[in-house]
């Protein structure tokens, strides 16, 4: 063994080697699951300001409460504007809604884009040209003056629903296949979206009781 040694070779008991084994995976094995837990779709990771436009439901729809204004839209309001490479806003300013569309985001050179609040108690938006997929995700910011919005009790993040019949002005629901992470500034909550065609604010989940 002292020769061994002075070679630089160095031999450990067996039971050592499978003891640190067993420790080694034990971490790798935490390592893991804590990499998993870190973002679900469920609950959206925040990337304020980044390029994360929405986290997609695996496999299904939810539905989820909508964002209650405090007054009822009649019916339906809209704006529409020709857009370029060169990006641009469209806004209803008696909603206080903005669609920022930013530069070289759209997938054509040039593109008109209608945005229409739909009517009901509910901040939902309908945007077309439906099945529009952006190079680089729009912001879509509303202020929540004006909303039944309650800090110290909602959730909140943006939802995606493929067209009208998801929703449920009644129960005030809205059936959703994605969400979207948002950020608070200045009163106004907004999110990114990569493509159309529906957009809603939500509170929170049905089905988790909020």
């Amino acid at each position: 063994m002292k020769n061994e040694e002075q070679a630089g070779i160095f031999r450990f008991p067996a039971v050592r080697l499978t003891r640190l084994a067993r420790v080694l995976g034990a971490v790798a094995v935490a390592a893991a699951v804590a990499a998993c837990s870190m973002e679900t779709a469920t609950s959206p990771v925040s990337d304020v300001g980044g390029d994360r436009a929405a986290n997609i439901l695996p496999g299904s729809e939810r539905l989820a409460w909508g964002l209650a204004r405090t007054k009822p839209i009649t019916k339906a309001l809209t704006a529409r504007a020709r857009f370029t490479a060169k990006g641009g806003t469209l806004v209803i300013k008696e909603l206080g809604v903005t669609l920022t569309v930013p530069a070289n985001a759209l997938p054509r050179d040039t593109m008109t884009i209608t945005m229409t609040a739909l009517p009901g108690a509910m901040v939902v938006y309908e945007f077309e040209p439906h099945g529009t997929v952006f190079r680089t995700p729009l912001t879509l910011s509303h202020t929540l003056k004006g909303t039944k919005y309650d800090p110290t009790r909602d959730g909140r993040f943006g939802g995606h629903f493929t067209d009208r019949s998801k929703i449920y002005e009644q129960k005030q629901q809205v059936l959703i296949n994605e969400t979207a992470s948002p950020f608070i500034v200045g009163g106004s909550i907004s999110f990114k979206i990569g493509h159309f065609s529906g957009w809603m604010m939500s509170t929170g989940f049905a089905d988790d009781g909020m």
